[in-house]
């Protein structure tokens, strides 16, 4: 179902008004703010993805998540543990680089270079607002429901 004109400025406007909080709001609410602004996908039907890149979710995958966690430091680093998996996962990022190299997809290997930056910093981001008691279950019930409400609007 292709998403009407009138829909997708509607998202649209959610989703600048959601990044907006995500980079103004006081950062708990940022944190939940930004929870909100990844449901929306403002590609379309008509989207290309292996062809250009959406700078909408450029913004949402890379730039939003670079704001959120600079604004929540100083961040306290983990226990060694959860250290020792990290590193494993640098690796694994590290791997995916160089294999962008020899992709015939450089794009797409590029965008999911960007994914697994957004999931190393998210992943920080998130255990700090729980830490810190700005994940409630009070919050993400809000958050389902918004999330409800907004894939009822869409479709």
């Amino acid at each position: 179902m292709a998403i009407g004109h009138e829909a997708l400025l509607i998202a649209r406007l959610f989703f600048w008004a959601f990044t907006a909080g995500t980079v103004f709001l006081a950062p708990r609410w940022a944190v939940i703010s930004y929870l909100l602004l990844v449901q929306f996908d403002l590609t379309g039907s008509a989207f290309y993805s292996s062809e250009i890149l959406g700078w909408e979710n450029a913004v949402k995958v890379i730039v939003a998540p670079t704001i959120l966690f600079y604004r929540l430091r100083p961040i306290n680093f983990l226990n060694p543990n959860i250290l020792k998996v990290a590193r494993i996962w640098l690796l694994l990022a590290f791997y995916a680089a160089v294999a962008v190299l020899w992709s015939p997809f450089k794009l797409s290997a590029v965008k999911m270079l960007g994914y697994f930056y957004a999931y190393t910093i998210l992943f920080v981001v998130f255990a700090a607002a729980w830490r810190r008691g700005w994940i409630t279950a009070k919050a993400l019930v809000f958050v389902l429901w918004a999330s409800l409400a907004f894939a009822v609007l869409q479709t």
